[in-house]
């Protein structure tokens, strides 16, 4: 499995959407044994997985957070457009 890691500086950050771009290295692609299979039918499952650690302050309460999300997906080809996708969530005080 191949993963890509980001460290965050400390500070403050409110809740927010971003947009990622993800970079697809074919070189390693051709080292999956079932993707001639997935893009003769079409389809790409696709899996992701995001770890998020930080402390919270509200006012007097302190706690430490862990956000953990599993996510899969169907992305089909032909319409460049997410055919299914199911993401299970984890948060930890």
């Amino acid at each position: 499995m191949n993963s890509i890691r980001f460290e965050v500086p400390l500070g403050s950050a409110r809740a927010r959407r971003i947009s990622v771009n993800v970079t697809v290295m074919t070189e390693k692609l051709v080292g999956i044994p079932r993707l001639t299979s997935d893009l003769v039918a079409g389809e790409l499952l696709v899996s992701m997985s995001t770890n998020i650690n930080g402390k919270v302050n509200l006012g007097v309460i302190k706690k430490s957070v862990s956000i953990r999300m599993n996510c899969s997906m169907i992305v089909d080809l032909q319409r460049q457009d997410v055919k299914d996708m199911d993401c299970e969530k984890k948060v930890s005080l």
